[in-house]
């Protein structure tokens, strides 16, 4: 039952951007950036069939979504893997880390710190190479 609430609520949550953004198209109220909505409502749009759904619309939101997340899943997956094969790179992430981050509450890096860890910057480039 709990996967019944969760499916109401993604759907009406959906259903109020897609109520809105349909308004502020017949207003002429959208913005400037497009976003992949944006895309979704200009091909619908050109189709043949002109009265496309809001539940086509949701399919193919919840579909990119989805997609979306496995693909972060599995390459945060095959991160971990290969850190779990390399204690050594572990210990070396651990270390540049460890220089970087001053307070030991505060464990957080901001973007200013992330040019200071360029052993991090390669762990993560060759994990989406």
């Amino acid at each position: 039952h709990s996967m019944d609430r969760l499916h109401e609520h993604i759907d009406a949550f959906l259903e109020t951007i897609l109520s809105e953004r349909r308004q502020n198209r017949a207003e002429n109220l959208a913005d400037e950036s497009k976003d992949f909505l944006d895309v979704l409502f200009c091909v619908y749009d050109n189709l043949e069939a002109k009265e496309i759904t809001n539940q086509a619309i949701k399919t193919t939101l919840l579909d990119m979504i989805v997609a979306s997340i496995d693909t972060v899943t599995n390459t945060l997956e095959g991160l971990m893997a290969e850190l779990l094969c390399n204690p050594w790179v572990v210990r070396k992430l651990q270390n540049e880390l460890d220089s970087v981050i001053i307070s030991k509450t505060e464990k957080l890096i901001d973007e200013s710190q992330a040019t200071k860890l360029p052993y991090l910057n390669a762990v993560i480039k060759e994990t989406f190479r």
